[in-house]
Formats: C-alpha cells, structure tokens, sequence
C-alpha cells in the first residue's frame, strides 16, 4: 500500500507555526508563573496547569495532522486519514477521478453504498513530485476509472 502525505498550503502552515509558537509562548508563560520566577507569580495556579495541558494538546494535534495525515491505496478500498478520521472508498464505488495540475487537487467521485443515488466526492492535495505515480496508482487501483487531467493554463489561454 503506497502512502501519500497531504500536501499542505503555505497559508495553513504559516497558521500551524502561529499556533505553535503562541501555543509554547503561553506554555512557558505559565511554567515560569508556577515556578513564581522574577515578578511572575500564579494566581491561580489550577488554570495554569490546565493552560499547560490544552496548549500542550493543541500542539500533538497540530504535529498529528501534519505529520500523520495520509492517503493511500489499499487492496480494496481508498483510505484518507484526517487526524481521527477515516475515510475509505472501496474500488468498485469509484467512478471517476479529475486531476487540477494547476493547484495539484484531485477529486475522487464515488457512490457511497448507504445512498445509490447519490454521487459523492472527495479531495486530495498532492505534492507536486507525486502526481505521476498517484495517476499511475489511481489506473492500477481501478483500470476501468476516468481519469480526467486538467492541465496548467498558460499565460492568457482561457
């Protein structure tokens, strides 16, 4: 099973580091509170073991979704990992994937089996080294499925 990090914006990284670097500013803030070093003295030191915590908790979420969201082809099924959440497709719910070069976004269209009638979707942001070998995967996933790339526009084409 070959497995694909999610390609994250630039934006949401810049957000991910903002929340991170907040996150260990007020970790450090309250840990010197606590120790009452220099004219730092907690006056509640119960909310500053429980700012501890949930910051140090938004931190391992923001490193999990980061570092442990993936999609991946398995044998029979699709699987997209979102920190605790688990999307899987199975092969033959697939019916059609379409490929942006340009932002490098891929829909992946399928029935889901609870609703027939209903045709469903869901995307995946690729690397930009990674896009051949995911077309590749998508073709030995399902041969029978329509793969549509759009490809880059240049200059004023419309």
């Amino acid at each position: 099973m070959k497995k694909y990090r999610n390609a994250f914006p630039k934006s949401a990284l810049f957000i991910y580091v903002l929340i991170v670097a907040s996150s260990l500013a007020a970790i450090v803030f309250a840990i010197l509170r606590l120790a009452e070093v220099g004219n730092y003295v907690s006056v509640y030191p119960a909310l500053d073991i429980v700012s501890i915590v949930v910051f140090a908790i938004f931190i391992a979420l923001i490193g999990f979704n980061l570092f442990g969201s993936y999609f991946a082809f398995g044998e029979e099924e699709f699987i997209v990992s979102q920190l605790f959440f688990k999307k899987r497709i199975s092969r033959d719910a697939l019916s059609q994937v379409i490929l942006d070069e340009e932002s490098l976004v891929a829909a992946l269209y399928y029935r889901d089996p609870t609703k027939p009638d209903v045709l469903s979707y869901l995307t995946v942001i690729l690397k930009k080294s990674s896009v051949d070998a995911f077309i590749e995967d998508v073709r030995a996933f399902r041969s029978d499925v329509a793969v549509n790339v759009i490809p880059v526009k240049k200059g004023g084409e419309e």
